[in-house]
C-alpha cells in the first residue's frame, strides 16, 4: 500500500458517508417517513448509534472498496480471476458492512437468497457497464495510435 492509498482514505470515508446520507435521504422520501437509518438498527441500536453506524459501513465500503479494486492492476492475472476475486471480496465487504448497518436483514434462507441474488444482479450490472467503457476507451486509444503510425 503506497503513500497515495492512504492519503485518499479521508476522501473516500466522506464519499461513503455522504453515499449513506442519501440513500437515508431517498429512503425518507420514498416512505415519507425521515428514516436517517434503516429502522432495524433505529429499533435495536437508538437513532445515533443507528446512524454512526450507517455512516461507518458507508465509509467502510468506500475504503474497502477502494482497495479491492486493485486487483485489477494484477496484469499477470486473467481478467476471470480477477474478476472473481474482485466478487468475492466485495461481496464480503458488503454482507459485513450490511450486518453492522442493518442494510439488509437476514431473517431466514430466503431473505439470505434474495439479499445474494440482488447483490449479484447489481454487481453484474455495474462491472458490465465497466467493462464496456473501458473497452471504448481501449478502442478510441488504440485508433489514436494507429492514427499516429499511419
Amino acid at each position: 500500500m503506497n503513500n497515495k492509498s492512504f492519503r485518499l482514505i479521508p476522501s473516500l470515508a466522506l464519499m461513503g458517508v455522504g453515499t449513506s446520507a442519501l440513500i437515508s435521504l431517498g429512503f425518507s422520501i420514498a416512505t415519507q417517513n425521515f428514516l436517517p437509518a434503516p429502522l432495524s438498527a433505529i429499533d435495536q441500536m437508538g437513532v445515533i448509534m443507528a446512524v454512526v453506524m450507517n455512516y461507518l459501513a458507508g465509509a467502510i465500503m468506500f475504503i474497502g472498496g477502494y482497495w479491492i479494486q486493485q486487483i485489477y492492476k494484477v496484469n499477470k492475472w486473467s481478467l476471470k480471476k480477477r474478476t472473481a476475486l474482485h466478487f468475492i471480496g466485495t461481496c464480503v465487504l458488503f454482507f459485513i458492512c450490511s450486518q453492522l448497518a442493518h442494510w439488509i436483514v437476514i431473517d431466514s434462507i430466503q431473505a439470505v437468497i434474495a439479499s445474494i441474488v440482488i447483490f449479484i444482479l447489481i454487481y453484474t450490472v455495474i462491472w458490465l457497464g465497466f467493462y464496456f467503457d473501458h473497452k471504448a476507451q481501449a478502442k478510441a486509444l488504440n485508433q489514436k495510435l494507429n492514427d499516429i503510425n499511419n
